[in-house]
């Protein structure tokens, strides 16, 4: 079996897509998130963004039917992904339209430290983001193979395109609200206090 017989395969000739969305088929996000092993990817942020972030942990428990549908609950979050990577602009919008909504509802208290939470937190948008987008790489490169260093470069950087179309629907998403809610956080700005731009 080689490598490109387990990727999953669009026919992107025959459907009603009208462009090619974010990234389109020549580029690293397509090849590198059609491979089985972005499931495998998205598993293993999930559980890093719980373990890293009491603030997710905190709404997961509160909200989230993880508890109840795990199962459900990944393949909600992998169709959201997937339909973020390889769907026409305007499908994306949607999905992110769809997912502001849902996350405006998701905010509360933290049973630890009395904090308030939100899903709409720009440092835990951002910070969802790069998780999961390294998470899917790291599966892909163990599973596959390490990308040349170009394509693993390239990779990263068309990420910054999820995050473009994140803040057309998260007006308030900037590395200026990310440093602030890291300040609110207690969290070093080491690495990110001389960024002047997302991600």
């Amino acid at each position: 079996m080689t490598e490109s017989s387990i990727h999953f395969h669009l026919d992107t000739a025959n459907n009603n897509f009208k462009d090619h969305g974010l990234f389109g088929p020549d580029s690293i996000s397509w090849k590198v998130w059609s491979h089985p092993a972005a499931f495998i990817g998205l598993t293993r942020s999930f559980y890093i963004e719980v373990l890293a972030s009491i603030d997710a942990a905190a709404a997961l428990s509160d909200r989230a039917t993880y508890k109840s549908d795990p199962i459900g609950r990944l393949s909600r979050t992998m169709t959201y992904f997937l339909t973020v990577i390889f769907a026409d602009t305007e499908t994306v919008s949607k999905a992110n339209q769809r997912l502001f909504k849902l996350h405006s509802h998701i905010k509360g208290n933290i049973p630890l430290t009395g904090q308030q939470y939100s899903a709409l937190d720009p440092l835990l948008v951002v910070g969802t983001h790069l998780i999961t987008w390294h998470s899917v790489y790291y599966a892909y490169e163990k599973l596959v193979g390490k990308l040349p260093a170009e394509e693993e470069a390239q990779f990263f950087k068309e990420s910054v395109q999820y995050l473009i179309s994140l803040q057309e629907v998260y007006p308030d998403l900037s590395i200026e609200t990310v440093k602030e809610s890291a300040r609110k956080h207690g969290y070093p700005l080491e690495g990110i206090g001389e960024l002047n731009n997302l991600p």
